[in-house]
């Protein structure tokens, strides 16, 4: 009953303002392409430290997994593998089960892009699941930098970026890091046997990471680029409150660790571009370690079993050339490979397991300016996964089967003025399994000969427009349907399912008053499998209402509101509903000076007892200060 009030009263306080809303006209000279994908406005956000909180109030982003301490999303109702990362061209290195750590990502001077899909990706059809852009922000000439740091009731962070460009080159470094001791939950929430009190157990995380890039132009055509980067971290992944521990492996109640995380990263940049001609290279390795442990208590003392350590590197290289034939017609094709290995290494025995796979794809976009309002888009790729005798346990070699597919789509973005704009993207598409999906990472697994790609064939058609005075709306609806969805059946993953997935999104901006800016965002998902039972972790609605009010030039106050519809979860092979919850944030900014700027708030101001899922209780109420000096 309290979260409908509090709905109710929000949306009414939204209504009485909305006939005062205006918005930025669409440009003419600048359309279609990005009707399809929305950049997310930092400066809408209550203390968003991390990449994962930078996401989480998008109304088609779903936090489905807290319990591994890793912020792994879905995107419209999609398996998390399922979405792609990208930075400044270079995909983000996924681990062997497939997902970017979002929570670990920490970067203040990159833009955050979002193509849930209806888009081509950079370089050819996009991922089944969409894509995260990241996108340096540009550099300043001369020495540039800024010093950002937080505190709140439940972590510190501090990040600290500085820069130098001339005409020629420039280099940047960044250090970053993150602490968390354990995090409060809600004042509501009931205590069980093995969460007695508010202080989380097992929830403590800390991290520390930096890189260095230096780009050089090369000519007038070209420039170059390096970055390395650094990532470390251990973390607790947060008991399951329900359960007592037990000595049962399958019970996620034992005390859980990642005791060592690192990532180590070198990336290659190379571009040139003449006349109507373009090059761009992109080169990366990445080397990944991870060891997970079992513990009999909370003191991290003994060890239940032997320690697990995964040892996995990722090389590989993308080329795309793309040539403009006319003012009207261009086309890219590229070329990717990527060769990713894991290790998997029991304690101190000689025991291991080994796995390979080779990915390569070659792909084409055309994109044809029919007119100054309607831009065609079609994209192809063929895509190969190798797996041949790719699986080696203690020297035991088995054979897999190769797997290939095409990906293909088709846009259309018309613009009829400066204040219509509409979209429509036919897709058929694929994913291929992870490593995880494709071998058995544990003894007692079944070895399987062949996991089929999962298939999906997918609609979106979107507009934005002006409806009513000073109002900018956003509006997309979607189909998708996802065949041979690769599933866990206990000892095994194997091709046993298929979902249908369809919505509709719904986004009004209002930039109008000299004082206040909001926006309204709303998604309505359907996600069901072939036994028309709802997709674990997926509500049917998700709602955010952002209002920032000036009270001064330097002054502001922001409010945010998130409402997250109930949901389903299983565990231990039973069902459970998750109920919906609502969240009010609130910020309070002021900057003294221009390079300086100083903000408090509160986090679940009305210490809201929720969860992502059964037996994940979420953190309570949170007081947060933060601090950014830029030079």
């Amino acid at each position: 009953m309290k979260q409908i009030q509090i709905a109710k009263f929000v949306i009414i306080v939204y209504a009485s303002t909305l006939n005062a809303l205006m918005l930025e006209p669409i440009s003419i000279e600048a359309p279609l392409e990005n009707i399809a994908t929305t950049e997310v406005d930092e400066e809408l956000q209550t203390n968003a430290q991390t990449l994962s909180e930078k996401l989480l109030n998008q109304v088609s982003i779903n936090q489905i997994d807290s319990s591994t301490n890793a912020s792994v999303i879905s995107i419209r109702g999609n398996d998390f593998r399922a979405t792609d990362y990208y930075e400044d061209g270079v995909p983000l290195y996924k681990t062997a089960n497939g997902f970017v750590d979002t929570s670990m990502y920490i970067d203040n001077s990159l833009k955050v892009d979002l193509n849930f899909g209806g888009a081509p990706s950079l370089y050819a059809p996009s991922a089944v699941g969409g894509e995260i852009v990241l996108t340096s922000k540009k550099l300043k000439s001369g020495l540039h930098g800024y010093a950002d740091t937080s505190i709140s009731t439940n972590n510190r962070k501090l990040e600290t970026l500085v820069s130098y460009k001339t005409d020629k080159y420039y280099v940047k470094a960044m250090l970053n890091g993150f602490k968390q001791d354990r995090f409060i939950l809600s004042n509501d929430f009931a205590y069980t046997p093995i969460q007695p009190d508010k202080e989380r157990v097992n929830s403590d995380k800390e991290q520390f990471g930096g890189y260095l890039k230096t780009g050089y132009k090369m000519s007038e055509h070209s420039d170059i680029a390096f970055k390395i980067s650094y990532l470390k971290g251990d973390f607790g992944l947060p008991v399951q409150v329900y359960n007592e521990p037990s000595n049962a492996f399958s019970t996620a109640a034992d005390y859980q660790r990642t005791d060592n995380k690192e990532l180590n990263s070198y990336w290659f940049y190379y571009d040139y571009k003449i006349n109507t001609l373009t090059l761009k290279l992109r080169s990366y390795y990445d080397a990944y370690t991870d060891t997970f442990n079992f513990y009999n208590s909370p003191s991290f003392t003994t060890l239940k079993y032997d320690e697990s350590i995964y040892e996995d590197s990722r090389l590989g290289s993308i080329l795309s050339v793309g040539y403009d034939y006319s003012q009207k017609s261009s086309a890219l094709v590229t070329l990717r490979v990527d060769r990713n290995r894991h290790r998997t290494k029991d304690g101190d025995t000689n025991s291991y397991r080994d796995y390979e796979a080779i990915e390569s794809s070659l792909s084409y976009l055309h994109k044809y300016q029919y007119n100054k309002n309607i831009l065609l888009t079609a994209s192809l790729a063929y895509k190969i996964q190798n797996l041949t005798q790719a699986y080696r346990y203690n020297n035991t070699d088995i054979d897999y089967k190769d797997n290939k597919a095409v990906d293909g789509q088709l846009t259309c973005n018309y613009v009829y003025n400066k204040e219509q704009s509409y979209y429509m993207s036919i897709a058929k598409k694929n994913r291929f399994a992870s490593m995880v999906e494709l071998y058995p990472f544990f003894p007692w697994d079944t070895a399987t000969q062949y996991v089929k790609p999962e298939r999906s064939k997918s609609l979106e058609i979107g507009t934005e427009l002006k409806v009513i005075k000073n109002t900018k709306l956003k509006l997309a609806t979607y189909y998708n349907r996802v065949d041979d969805m690769i599933l866990f059946d206990g000892n095994q993953y194997e091709n046993s399912d298929a979902a249908t997935i369809k919505g509709v999104e719904l986004s009004l901006y209002n930039y109008s008053f000299e004082n206040q800016n909001i926006e309204f965002s709303y998604a309505y998902t359907d996600a069901k499998d072939k036994e028309d039972k709802r997709v674990i972790l997926i509500p049917a609605s998700k709602l955010n209402i952002t209002d920032e009010i000036f009270f001064q030039s330097n002054t502001s106050f922001l409010v945010t509101y998130l409402y997250v519809g109930s949901r389903d979860d299983v565990y231990n092979s039973k069902t459970y509903s998750l109920e919906s919850y609502s969240l009010i944030d609130t910020q309070i900014s002021y900057a003294p000076k221009t390079n300086l700027t100083l903000k408090g708030g509160v986090k679940n101001l009305l210490d809201e007892n929720c969860a992502s899922r059964h037996g994940q209780p979420a953190p309570g109420r949170a007081f947060f200060l933060s601090l950014k000096y830029k030079f």
